[in-house]
């Protein structure tokens, strides 16, 4: 008897050896810096976007009228601008990289006239994301938009929703009439469902230019 549960223990010990193992590989991978190119559209999500810090070089040379970085400071954000465009699945493609935004390449540049789209990720496998805490935002806060000639467009939060995701798409489309130029960001939120790999709701912020 004590040779079988001597011969469990270490069955239990190799096991957990190897997953500990395979956690921490995995998590290594994710964290392996990627090369980011501003000029490409990402035109293919993953639900396993790469984790490492993003190197400012990848982002020195961002052509002077597209937007470089979103700066948040009531979130503590400041993290740069890819392009992203319509997927795989047909939908908005989301960053391949989870510290940085994606500017919808189908709407408008942030501060021009019209309704322009940014949206991030909330959280990695292992790390947290650029959109960790935009739900935290509160009307009124401030935030910004680089470009790659270093100018500046200011934004003021209009609203902040916490949405099913049957009601996002109408939300995040839509263009209030009273607001020139309109800056919807959106992340996950809700909820975490295993099944369906994704959160049950999502946080859309309206911002106007200022």
């Amino acid at each position: 008897m004590k040779a079988l549960l001597y011969a469990a223990g270490f069955v239990l010990v190799v096991v957990g050896a190897i997953n500990i193992f395979i956690y921490f590989q995995a998590r290594q991978n994710a964290n392996k810096p990627i090369t980011i190119a501003p000029e490409k559209v990402v035109a293919q999500s993953s639900d396993k976007p790469n984790e490492a810090p993003v190197s400012s070089n990848d982002f020195a040379n961002v052509p002077a009228d597209q937007p470089r970085e979103i700066i948040i400071p009531g979130i503590s954000v400041d993290g740069y601008i890819q392009k992203i465009g319509i997927d795989q699945n047909n939908q908005m493609a989301v960053p391949n990289n989870i510290h940085l935004a994606g500017w919808y390449v189908n709407s408008v540049k942030p501060g021009e006239p019209g309704l322009s789209i940014i949206d991030g990720h909330v959280l990695g496998r292992y790390n947290d994301a650029i959109f960790k805490d935009l739900i935290d935002l509160k009307p009124g806060s401030t935030f910004s938009i680089i470009y790659g000639d270093n100018s500046e467009k200011l934004f003021t939060v209009k609203e902040v929703k916490l949405l099913p995701i049957s009601d996002t798409t109408a939300y995040l489309n839509d263009r209030d009439s009273n607001i020139k130029s309109q800056l919807n960001l959106i992340t996950c939120g809700g909820n975490f469902d295993k099944n369906s790999q994704t959160y049950d709701k999502r946080v859309v912020v309206k911002s106007e230019g200022i």
